[in-house]
């Protein structure tokens, strides 16, 4: 825990026109509360008028500064038409947006990531753990299912074994319609239309998608 003596102000957001303080890991944050009302609805649940008004009694936030710096860039960015930053950078934004329900920060930066590459089984586990929603989940392991290639010892960990279960259970009941008819094609048969590749994923993880 920082002490008075290690703790430092943000060298980019310790605004002077700020009315809300924010700590973070040792860094103190001077900000503009009306962002944290307006956008998060757990923030506009919680967050009293006599909390963090003053750099003494701020508020602590278990995050570290530079994650809460990618957070911030979204409401203070100067180019507000641009908004070009690393992958990693939109990864943390995510994280904070979806564990502080800030929902138009959590859907920007999702729609972000749809445009940067990334590997599929990374960007499943990504979204997965984020909160994405169920339809474009069940998009994306339609798209797993669908792959000729089989899965690296690497993404099965990345994926877990419940997840990598279901997957080759899906494909299973897909190729099973095929070998029915004397056809044996692996993965997946010809025969095997994409909605139904997409209705099996959904039925095996359950998802409550959008019809």
């Amino acid at each position: 825990m920082a002490t008075k003596a290690t703790q430092r102000r943000s060298a980019s957001y310790f605004l002077s026109s700020g009315d809300l303080y924010i700590l973070a890991e040792g860094v103190t944050f001077r900000v503009h509360r009306y962002f944290f009302i307006r956008d998060s609805e757990l923030f506009a649940k919680k967050l009293r008028p006599e909390d963090g008004y003053s750099e003494q009694k701020p508020v602590i936030l278990e995050t570290s500064p530079e994650k809460l710096e990618k957070l911030l860039w979204v409401f203070y960015n100067p180019n507000y038409c641009d908004y070009t930053a690393p992958r990693e950078d939109w990864e943390s934004i995510l994280e904070l947006a979806d564990g502080w329900s800030f929902p138009e920060a959590k859907a920007l930066a999702l729609r972000t990531l749809d445009t940067l590459d990334m590997e599929l089984v990374d960007r499943i586990v990504l979204y997965r753990k984020f909160h994405a929603s169920q339809d474009v989940l069940a998009d994306m392991l339609a798209d797993l299912c669908a792959q000729d290639a089989i899965l690296t010892p690497d993404e099965v960990q990345k994926l877990g074994w419940a997840t990598v279960g279901k997957l080759l259970y899906a494909r299973e009941l897909l190729r099973g319609q095929a070998e029915a008819q004397g056809i044996t094609v692996c993965p997946l048969p010809d025969t095997v239309t994409s909605d139904e590749i997409w209705g099996t994923v959904v039925d095996l993880f359950r998802l409550e998608v959008t019809v």
